[in-house]
């Protein structure tokens, strides 16, 4: 008898904790996405919106200056910089990222940013890109942009065959 009453208090024991962890646990991103859009800036990346650009003279610089395209820009690589050369004061207008950004690694799929967008209640519309809108990117095959609406700086994340492959912000 007493092992009866062990093993049913045991098994009501699992079957209770079991219905505790079965709750809808809510799977949240980790980077606030509409508080960095406000700031123009990307939580890994040193500059924002409106800062000076980068100064490619320096000695030690990463940085590389391409003034040949329309808008030009000051590129590390992972990181382009856009702005207006007419500008007394070269400030940064855009910014591209083409590695890991906002919390998403290069390669994430649509859903995972949708969903996350959709958890932190950001509007979007999925859609084709506009005719010179990825003006950052070389022409290339079928790609799909997420336009974030509402923010104080336009997002798009940019996605080639499903992967995202891009950002910009400005």
């Amino acid at each position: 008898m007493k092992r009866i009453i062990a093993f049913s208090l045991c098994l009501f024991i699992c079957l209770f904790l079991a219905a505790c962890n079965s709750g809808d646990e809510k799977q949240t991103h980790g980077v606030d996405i509409a508080y960095f859009a406000e700031m123009g800036t990307f939580p890994e990346c040193d500059y924002r919106i409106k800062d000076s650009i980068p100064d490619v003279n320096a000695e030690d610089s990463p940085f590389m200056a391409v003034t040949d395209k329309q808008p030009p820009y000051v590129t590390d690589g992972s990181y382009s910089f856009y702005y207006d050369a007419s500008a007394k004061n070269q400030q940064i207008t855009k910014i591209a990222s083409f590695g890991a950004c906002l919390g998403f690694e290069t390669g994430s799929i649509i859903i995972e940013i949708t969903d996350a967008l959709d958890e932190q209640d950001i509007k979007y519309t999925e859609r084709e890109p506009k005719k010179n809108e990825l003006f950052f990117l070389p022409s290339g095959g079928e790609r799909t942009v997420i336009e974030c609406k509402g923010l104080k700086n336009p997002l798009i994340f940019v996605f080639e065959d499903n992967a995202l492959c891009a950002v910009l912000i400005g």
